[in-house]
């Protein structure tokens, strides 16, 4: 199960990948119609989401929600097509990590106890959803192809 989870991961993060490649900086760091948020701003916060997934699964409590009661907002220094693949990657490995040796555990959280591996397919099912949002921003900028077939 932790090779197939692992997969699920990196599948995610690969296309993912791509359709980063795809987008010019501009286009990641704009607002969609001026009030939507921009692509950085959404991916890191995909990374946030995955690292605070990984500390849940190794049992450590991830502290307060960095943002408050806002969306997250990607801080300057992420808000470089590099940076964030370097952190959504980073982020992404966290989790795989973490899965360790019994997918099946329960782990506390404060919606309930779930399993393991039902947390790592919600980290891969939230940068799914997240990575859809980067195709709309794609086709917002006329580029209608599906960049990671």
């Amino acid at each position: 199960m932790k090779a197939y989870l692992s997969e699920l991961l990196t599948g995610s993060l690969t296309r993912m990948g791509k359709d980063i490649d795809a987008l010019s900086h501009e286009a990641l760091d704009a607002s969609p119609g001026g009030k939507a948020r921009a692509g950085y701003d959404y991916l890191h916060e995909v990374a946030v989401v995955n690292h605070r997934i990984a500390a849940r699964m190794k049992g450590e409590e991830p502290g307060e929600w960095p943002f408050g009661e806002s969306w997250a907002v990607a801080p300057a220094e992420m808000r470089n097509k590099d940076a964030m693949k370097t952190s959504l990657e980073a982020s992404v490995q966290a989790v795989i990590d973490a899965i360790g040796d019994n997918p099946e555990r329960m782990i506390t959280t404060p919606e309930g106890d779930r399993p393991a591996y039902g947390m790592a397919v919600f980290a891969a099912i939230h940068m799914n959803y997240h990575d859809g949002q980067l195709n709309l921003v794609q086709g917002l900028h006329g580029d209608p192809e599906m960049n990671w077939m």
